[in-house]
């Protein structure tokens, strides 16, 4: 076997990362919100939402663009394909009957 075929069989094999179909656009409040809440280290923010975005779990699920994604305990909250917001424990748990109510108004708004 020699190179050029080692590298076709390299070609096959690689699987890229499992991108989400939808694009979610990151808001400049979330990415202030992040910073306040935080306080990061590195100042590749959005990059850090992104992946926070790919790899969380969705633990509200409204509709494609409604969401709320958990990811080492940072609420990631997602409103008509934005991030929006990002809360702490503390704050999502007081602010889920506001994110709820918000999500029925943007259901009303598409029907």
């Amino acid at each position: 076997m020699n190179s050029r075929e080692n590298r076709q069989v390299l070609v096959q094999r690689f699987e890229p990362r499992k991108e989400s179909k939808e694009h979610i656009r990151i808001s400049n409040h979330s990415v202030r919100r992040y910073i306040e809440r935080f306080n990061p280290k590195d100042n590749n923010i959005r990059k850090t939402l992104d992946s926070y975005m790919a790899y969380g779990e969705i633990i509200d699920f409204f509709d494609e663009k409604n969401k709320v994604i958990l990811y080492k305990e940072t609420y990631l909250i997602i409103t008509n394909g934005t991030l929006r917001t990002v809360y702490t424990k503390k704050i999502y748990e007081n602010s889920k009957s506001r994110i709820y109510k918000r999500w029925d108004k943007v259901k009303r708004k598409t029907l």
